[in-house]
């Protein structure tokens, strides 16, 4: 998050501590469980460093890791914002991506890896009426893998957790 972007909202009242659900949408992780391992170790670090500190200016508490979920469903060629979006509600309608949220939640943020190789359009992070969600295409699955993706994963999270704080500072 740039410094202009930190200081362009103030936000009012207590802070709010996000909860991050990683979903990882790949065959690779079938394949290689220990790469979901190696991320969610990752985010449990970020969620006790510095980052979270920075954010904190931006009124969002500590985020607070949830098990993660491998999906299995085969990934289509091209993904848009409303099927990922159908697709996230499906996944959680049927119990495969937990918790479902709750009616008057903005704290619960699903971080979603999706598939290698599937294109995606204007496909960006977003805060939806009662959870949010943020989008990292894998574009590796090498040895490298963390090193590709973490400033991905720290900059689509934190656009997550403010955008969640700026819509409901607007609803009142």
């Amino acid at each position: 998050m740039s410094k202009s972007a930190a200081h362009a909202w103030v936000p009012t009242g207590a802070t709010e501590s996000p909860r991050v659900v990683p979903v990882y949408w790949d065959a690779h992780f079938r394949r290689q469980p220990g790469d979901a391992v190696v991320f969610d170790e990752f985010l449990r670090a970020l969620f006790r460093s510095s980052w979270m500190t920075e954010l904190r200016d931006q009124g969002v508490g500590r985020a607070r890791l949830l098990p993660s979920v491998v999906v299995t469903e085969r990934a289509p060629g091209s993904l848009t914002a409303p099927q990922l979006r159908q697709r996230l509600l499906e996944w959680i309608m049927a119990g495969l991506v937990t918790p479902k949220p709750r009616k008057t939640e903005r704290s619960l943020t699903y971080l979603i890896f999706t598939p290698l190789g599937t294109e995606l359009p204007r496909v960006t992070s977003r805060c939806e009426a009662t959870f949010g969600y943020a989008v990292v295409p894998l574009v590796s699955t090498g040895p490298e893998i963390l090193e590709v993706h973490s400033r991905a994963v720290s900059h689509e999270l934190s656009r997550s957790f403010v955008n969640a704080l700026r819509s409901r500072s607007r609803e009142g």
